[in-house]
């Protein structure tokens, strides 16, 4: 007794071998879509690097300044420690994202440091606390630049990642948006103090 294969579907095989396909499209598709989302973080990497050395810079002439105030200006003890916490919170941060708030914190202090520099009496008649105001300023001028090619990469891997079909997918993965700067802007450190 000989018994004959079944009759193949061919209806069948032709809908596994489509959907076969259908699924390795889809597996494919999620990859080059994480692969060129994770493009976009290396233009945020390469211009941190680039911004990162006027920001240490900006840092190093805080410091200085700090060491001023406490030196000359003993009263104003509540900006020195302010600054102090800023400057420690930018030094032990690991992550882009951390530099990024200690820097926002570090603004208005900074800013603050320059208007008491032009209006505190010692300060004033301080030469060295003045350069170090200058040495602040072009420590700022230096930030423009790199500055915008980091901030119109971070707008660009933000847009992507929030324009993509699969961002849930993305952010479970560990995509996250990325924050910019809120307050880093250029301090006027050599102008009077406009009178009331």
């Amino acid at each position: 007794m000989t018994t004959t294969p079944a009759p193949v579907d061919f209806a069948f095989v032709a809908a596994a071998a489509i959907s076969l396909l259908a699924s390795w499209g889809v597996f494919f598709g999620v990859l080059f879509s994480l692969r060129r989302l994770s493009r976009r973080l290396e233009p945020i990497e390469v211009s941190w690097r680039e911004l990162e050395k006027p920001l240490k810079e900006r840092f190093l002439a805080a410091a200085k300044i700090v060491d001023a105030l406490d030196q000359f200006a003993g009263h104003e003890c509540d900006l020195v420690e302010s600054l102090k916490l800023s400057i420690h919170g930018f030094v032990v941060a690991r992550t882009i994202q951390h530099r990024i708030r200690a820097t926002d914190a570090l603004t208005p202090l900074l800013a603050e440091a320059a208007l008491r520099g032009r209006t505190n009496r010692t300060l004033v008649a301080l030469g060295s606390y003045q350069e170090l105001l200058r040495q602040l300023e072009r420590s700022e001028a230096e930030i423009g630049e790199p500055l915008r090619a980091f901030e119109t990469a971070l707008a660009a891997y933000n847009e992507h990642l929030r324009t993509m079909r699969i961002s849930w997918l993305a952010r479970f993965l560990g995509f996250t948006p990325v924050e910019g700067f809120r307050t880093l802007a250029p301090l006027e450190t050599s102008a009077p103090p406009k009178a009331a």
